[in-house]
């Protein structure tokens, strides 16, 4: 899915006290620092510095990044069918009798999801 992109976006919401919210988007930095050695060999220091940026969410803000309300909107719609799609994967999967309906499924269900 990643190939030809230029760019990650990563969406993190931090909260204000020390709770595992706050770390997320800091451990997700040092993460990405830490194992993109061989990309800053291949490229420049700017380019991988360009390759992810992270969107971050500040509790005390109203977790807003500066997104118009039509785009948030599409984005809680999207959460919300995300759901309601794995939810009908997960209630089909316990009815499959074998691992071909199984299988079977997997195949309708990402033609469904594309």
């Amino acid at each position: 899915p990643l190939y030809g992109k230029r760019r990650l976006l990563v969406f993190n919401n931090k909260g204000m006290g020390p709770c595992r919210q706050g770390q997320y988007v800091e451990t997700h930095k040092l993460l990405f620092h830490r194992d993109t050695g061989p990309l800053r060999d291949q490229a420049g220091e700017d380019e991988v510095e360009d390759l992810l940026r992270f969107m971050v969410g500040l509790e005390d803000q109203g977790f807003d990044v500066g997104l118009g309300r039509t785009v948030l909107l599409r984005c809680m719609q999207g959460a919300v069918l995300q759901g309601v799609c794995h939810q009908l994967l997960f209630e089909a999967a316990a009815c499959c009798p074998d691992t071909d309906a199984l299988a079977r499924l997997r195949g309708e269900y990402r033609a469904l999801t594309a």
